[in-house]
């Protein structure tokens, strides 16, 4: 019975390991620069419990992992719910933008010394991970600049393509847009077979969207690939306010599910408005937005 038991847990165990999203993801180093100048090394580390980085340039949402940035500075004032930031990232380009860092709930200056997350900051607000003295744990709001680590000799992984798209409405009006998203990502996801589906935007040739009805919550749509081949789905297109719901997801939801950036302005539809996505040739971004730090 001994041996049985220890078999169940030994296999309990490694079904864990295996399920475990961060086993999956290669933990990064980094230096971390507090508010006061102090300098704290970390294994693992993580940034609001993730290990890529979540900012907005302008209007628009951005995310970059960390095996992309080489380093991010953040400005303003301490205690701002938004904070200025720059992220550097390995291929020579700069965002300027902002963060959402949570404003104060910040530690005191022994706190930050020691790393404590007995103030208040916690893991999904703040920058964790492990010293040589054990786990480390500090509120957003009280870093001043983190240094990655990358593995010498790596690959820099290349930039994202920026999509292209012309984008017809239900009601006629013709957009072509730049830089598109759905569901502020590249990928589209759809239900086909009542499976849930993803596709990668770039591949995708165009989406021809059914008829639209009031109060339809899923909406028929024909993909087409660029390899020629063709697949039938459905995505979500209902407008009904869900339980719990805020203002802000509502929004999104419903008035931003397809996002992109137009010649003067930004265009953004929820999938109720959109009657045919035509892209175009994915080709990558080679404008920096500020110039590189020597």
């Amino acid at each position: 019975m001994r041996v049985t038991i220890s078999k169940l847990l030994i296999a309990i165990a490694a079904s864990a390991l295996l399920s475990s999203p961060a086993s999956s993801a290669k933990p990064l180093g980094a230096t971390v620069v507090d508010r006061f100048g102090n300098r704290h090394d970390l294994s693992g580390i993580k940034i609001k419990d993730r290990t890529e980085l979540e900012y907005y340039v302008g209007v628009e949402r951005r995310t970059a992992g960390f095996d992309r940035i080489d380093k991010l500075v953040v400005d303003g004032e301490s205690g701002d719910e938004e904070r200025p930031v720059k992220v550097f990232l390995r291929t020579g380009r700069v965002d300027a933008g902002r963060l959402f860092t949570g404003g104060h709930g910040a530690s005191t200056t022994q706190d930050i010394n020691q790393g404590s997350a007995g103030s208040g900051a916690r893991a999904p607000t703040g920058v964790s991970g492990k010293t040589s003295l054990g786990p480390w744990l500090l509120s957003l709001d009280d870093v001043r600049e983190v240094r990655f680590r990358h593995p010498p000799g790596g690959p820099v992984p290349s930039e994202v393509p920026v999509l292209k798209a012309a984008v017809v409405t239900t009601h006629g009006d013709l957009f072509e847009v730049s830089d598109l998203l759905v569901g502020e990502k590249q990928i589209l996801r759809y239900m086909r077979d009542r499976r849930k589906m993803t596709l990668k935007l770039a591949k995708i040739d165009k989406i021809q969207f059914a008829e639209y009805s009031a109060g339809q919550e899923q909406r028929r749509v024909t993909i087409t690939l660029w390899s020629g081949k063709m697949f039938h789905g459905s995505v979500d297109a209902t407008v009904a306010r869900f339980a719990g719901e805020t203002d802000r997801q509502y929004a999104r939801r419903t008035g931003a599910a397809v996002t992109g950036k137009l010649s003067a302005g930004t265009f953004s539809a929820g999938m109720h408005e959109i009657k045919l996505i035509r892209f175009h040739p994915a080709v990558v971004e080679e404008s920096p937005s500020l110039p590189a730090s020597p």
